[in-house]
Formats: structure tokens, C-alpha cells, sequence
């Protein structure tokens, strides 16, 4: 487990990998995240991840939505073959609701991967909808 104050990862229950970022993500922190989803990936097994967002501004530099977006460009293809499934758990109502709005229009189609946003207090229904997601993609990949 990778534990820094405003963010940690958890990857020790692989298949199930946890993300938690407590205040805004920096270029730093995404870039390091992005190189473990990578490594991930590369594992060439099935994964999904239960990512906690707590902090209360969704706002993300340029930097940093430039280089996820080209990262899932890139990964696009290894996230449909690998990956079950992403839950998010948000703490904020505001960016709940925005986030809602944001994965209805871009889940699968530009992911590659089903996607679904939680609320802080449902943090059991997402991980039950996680794992009904690794259970069918197990399924399909047999």
C-alpha cells in the first residue's frame, strides 16, 4: 500500500484495487497513479478498482486532464481487455452530481470499461456493484 497524506492506493486484495484522494489531484499524484494503473494493465489479468474521492473541489489542472486523457487514448485498448470494472465514491454532493452527469455520457465509450458513481454513504452498494462487474467479466472471458 502506497500511503501519502492526501492519497493512498491499495493493491494488496488484487484483483481489487482501492484508491483514496482526499484533496485535489496534482500532476504528481496522477502521474504516479497513472503508471501503477499501467502496470496493472500489463498484469494481463482482470481488475477493478473502488476509487474514494474526498475532497470538495473537483477542479484538476490542465496538466493533468491532458495527460489522462492521453493515457486513456493510449490504454484504451488494455482497460476493455482487463478491466471489470472502475466504482467511484464521492464525498461532495456537488461534484457527485456532477460526476453522474459526466460518466452517463463518456462510461464505457470513452473509458473502455464500465464505470459508476457512488455517494460517500453508499460506499457498500459500490462495492457490491463491483463485484456483480468482475463476477460478468470473468464469465465472458472463459
Amino acid at each position: 500500500m502506497d500511503n501519502k497524506a492526501n492519497f493512498q492506493i491499495d493493491d494488496k486484495d488484487f484483483p481489487f484495487v482501492t484508491v483514496r484522494i482526499n484533496d485535489t489531484m496534482t500532476e504528481d499524484f496522477n502521474r504516479f497513479l497513472l503508471e501503477r494503473w499501467t502496470g496493472w494493465l500489463q498484469q494481463n489479468k482482470p481488475f477493478c478498482m473502488l476509487h474514494f474521492y474526498g475532497g470538495s473541489d473537483s477542479r484538476q489542472s490542465a496538466a493533468v486532464k491532458k495527460m489522462r486523457k492521453r493515457w486513456i487514448k493510449e490504454n484504451r485498448p488494455l482497460v476493455k481487455k482487463n478491466m471489470a470494472g472502475l466504482a467511484m465514491v464521492v464525498k461532495s454532493k456537488a461534484i457527485l452530481e456532477k460526476m453522474r452527469l459526466m460518466v452517463g455520457k463518456e462510461n464505457r465509450r470513452v473509458f473502455g470499461c464500465p464505470r459508476n458513481v457512488f455517494s460517500w454513504e453508499e460506499e457498500a452498494m459500490a462495492k457490491k456493484w463491483l463485484q456483480k462487474q468482475m463476477d460478468a467479466f470473468q464469465k465472458s472471458s472463459i
